[in-house]
């Protein structure tokens, strides 16, 4: 046993010595582990009639696979050479598909602002934030403009539901129909908000 131990201690000193050399390392690797976490996907829940119908794309695996590629979507350029693509090989969009390509759109801008989660139920939006109260979102021009919003708001539109340690803002949509509450979530996220 004391020829293991002084094997490993020989593997510490020797083999890993350059890899934590000084408390800056490791505070280099700390911030890269935090900015991994806070570029995290938000996660998006809805009611809304956003899919892929079979009479679109037939074939399963084929419909499956652009799913597959619209979740892994990181920008706004590659949705539109993927929408393109969909265009070109499957026809014009039925209003299922354009739907479900709006909601990736408002993903990847959520996701750039670092909203947590996004869900859409009947007329309810609800914007959840990071229970991390140091995070960027809460420094951005987007938070400060729905605060601002909701401070000078006199209807009942908005909602602070604190829930634990996680800040959600509920607004309620003037829309009932698919359209409509694409198009006001689409102004609420796309106004000219600076993202950090």
């Amino acid at each position: 046993i004391n020829i293991i131990e002084e094997a490993v201690l020989e593997l510490k000193e020797n083999e890993f010595k350059d890899l934590f050399k000084s408390e800056e390392s490791l505070k280099k690797l700390n911030e890269s582990i935090k900015k991994k976490a806070e570029e995290k996907s938000t996660v998006i829940e809805n009611d809304l009639n956003a899919l892929i119908p079979k009479d679109y794309i037939e074939n399963d695996t084929e419909r499956l696979n652009i799913y597959r590629r619209l979740y892994e979507l990181k920008t706004e350029d590659e949705l539109k050479i993927l929408s393109d693509e969909l265009g070109d090989r499957f026809g014009e969009y039925l209003e299922d598909v354009k739907n479900l390509l709006r909601m990736i759109r408002i993903k990847i801008k959520a996701t750039r602002i670092g909203i947590d989660k996004l869900t859409v139920r009947g007329s309810e939006l609800s914007f959840y934030f990071p229970e991390d109260k140091e995070n960027k979102i809460f420094q951005s021009m987007f938070f400060t403009d729905l605060l601002d919003t909701i401070s000078k708001s006199k209807s009942k539109k908005y909602n602070i539901a604190p829930e634990k340690e996680k800040l959600i803002i509920k607004i309620n949509l003037n829309s009932q129909d698919d359209e409509g509450r694409l198009s006001e979530i689409e102004r609420i996220l796309f106004e000219d908000h600076e993202v950090d």
